[in-house]
């Protein structure tokens, strides 16, 4: 039965994919970002541990197997189907809608809506000069975390010449606001796609990106190193309002993708003076030669922290004592977390949330009904079930919608509409692949300054071009 639900839950995933690159025509729609890491997570995963013969190793009997991975499908489904929903009223069949640095005249337009589309063309330019500050803002704030935290540890050879390096910093804040480089560089998108692709956002862009960019490959780090790759393929095609043709969409996935499970093999290997710095060709052939080897003993030494088996640990434990939050957890992470700990030292302890602490409340060692590694991730799905049981179907149908209609926004040449797309793509791998908690903190820490700079900074009448109050959409062309 574990077989056939999985084999279920790769049909619908590899559908929702074909149906977003053959029907929509369009390789960002979030089933075509989402899907490939639900693929990995809920497929590969459990094909792993069965090919290795490490399945027997699971504590669980194959009925409790069953049941988890069913719940995972039917919350896969759910998400699956709530960005098609979200994302529906869309006319995929229109091949021209020309939408360029803001302004589109939709075919037969009149004098009026000519000259409507004109003033709209010149309020989305000098909404991109004034909203350019703002990623100027954001990523100074950005770089400045980034150059502070790696200066507390001794600089950049002390930060990243050892495994799973990085910067440090007292406060919680001071460390996670380096990620509002990937706001900077959304709303550099929103500018470039008004105002031309000019040599100020290029190097603007660049010069932001490199802090995440080193430490997600010197530091070892998939979550950072997936995070800024994304941001800055998606604000490249969105700026230009194209995308990636089917094969290069495919063959940059599939990259990304080994690159990851590179860092999470040989996370040794990331650092500075490591063999793969100085003698790459060397690295990679040795890589290659250990990969099996390594991944195989890997997977067995730290099967409680395998993605997979803890959702599946977390989703039993949880129904076995009946002891689900129901949305308390959730607003823990939504209104006690963000207060600083200088603050408000005992916060969890106080408000009865003291479980939190250990691995996002979601327990540890003999918390479980089967050991688990500290820090391990459960996946979308078990930690929904987790927060909210059987409504963790609800919930993920939610989460599809908000990326769904995240997309409409984006496509329709909504200008916040882009950058809040480009933030739920790049965290997309948080969501799926870890917590709520991960994907909800990053989204409130990124989203909340550029909601606010919008506010004072961007003219709403230049928000909606005028061919989106016709329903019509500009098709996305290939590269």
């Amino acid at each position: 039965m574990l077989s056939l639900i999985t084999i279920l839950i790769a049909a619908f995933a590899i559908g929702c994919v074909l149906w977003a690159v053959f029907v929509i025509r369009d390789v960002f729609h979030p089933v075509a970002i989402l899907m490939p890491m639900v693929m990995y997570l809920y497929v590969y995963l459990p094909y792993e541990l069965i090919s290795e013969g490490l399945m027997k190793q699971v504590l669980f009997t194959p009925e409790q197997l069953s049941r988890a991975q069913g719940i995972n499908l039917l919350c896969i489904v759910a998400l699956g189907i709530g960005c098609i929903w979200g994302g529906r009223g869309l006319n995929p069949n229109l091949e021209r809608a020309k939408k360029r640095a803001g302004g589109l005249i939709a075919g037969k337009a009149g004098t009026f809506q000519s000259l409507s589309a004109l003033v709209a063309k010149l309020q989305a330019r000098l909404n991109a000069d004034r909203l350019y500050w703002l990623a100027v803002f954001l990523g100074f704030v950005s770089v400045s975390a980034f150059v502070f935290n790696i200066s507390n540890v001794g600089g950049l050879f002390e930060a990243y010449s050892v495994e799973k390096g990085g910067g440090t910093a007292e406060s919680g804040y001071q460390r996670d606001v380096v990620f509002w480089a990937v706001p900077a560089i959304a709303v550099l998108a929103y500018c470039a796609a008004n105002d031309g692709l000019r040599r100020k956002y290029l190097v603007s862009g660049i010069v932001i990106a490199m802090p995440l960019l080193i430490h997600g490959l010197l530091g070892g780090r998939r979550g950072p190193t997936f995070m800024i790759l994304t941001t800055m393929a998606t604000s490249w095609f969105l700026s230009r309002h194209r995308r990636p043709n089917l094969l290069l969409f495919l063959s940059g996935g599939c990259a990304l993708g080994v690159l990851l499970l590179a860092i999470a093999t040989f996370r040794d290997q990331f650092r500075i003076g490591s063999q793969l710095m100085t003698s790459t060709g060397q690295a990679v052939d040795s890589m290659l030669e250990q990969y099996e080897e390594l991944r195989a003993s890997g997977i067995e030494r730290t099967l409680g922290g395998n993605e997979w088996v803890y959702g599946v640990n977390v989703m039993l434990t949880f129904e076995d004592r009946n002891d689900f939050f129901w949305g308390t957890r959730l607003l823990t992470i939504l209104f006690i977390r963000p207060i600083p700990r200088q603050l408000w030292e005992t916060k969890y302890e106080d408000v009865g949330m003291e479980r939190y602490i250990t691995n996002c409340g979601l327990g540890n060692a003999d918390e479980n009904l089967m050991w688990t590694s500290f820090g391990a991730a459960p996946g979308f799905a078990g930690d929904l079930f987790a927060e909210f049981s059987w409504g963790a179907i609800v919930a993920a149908w939610l989460i599809g919608m908000a990326y769904g209609r995240a997309w409409r926004a984006a496509v329709a040449g909504t200008g916040i509409g882009l950058v809040l797309y480009i933030l739920l793509a790049a965290f997309s791998l948080f969501l799926i692949m870890q917590t709520l908690e991960a994907f909800v903190f990053r989204m409130l820490l990124t989203s909340v300054p550029v909601l606010i700079g919008w506010k004072f900074l961007a003219s709403r009448s230049a928000q909606v071009p005028p061919f989106a109050k016709h329903g019509l959409v500009a098709r996305p062309r290939a590269a």
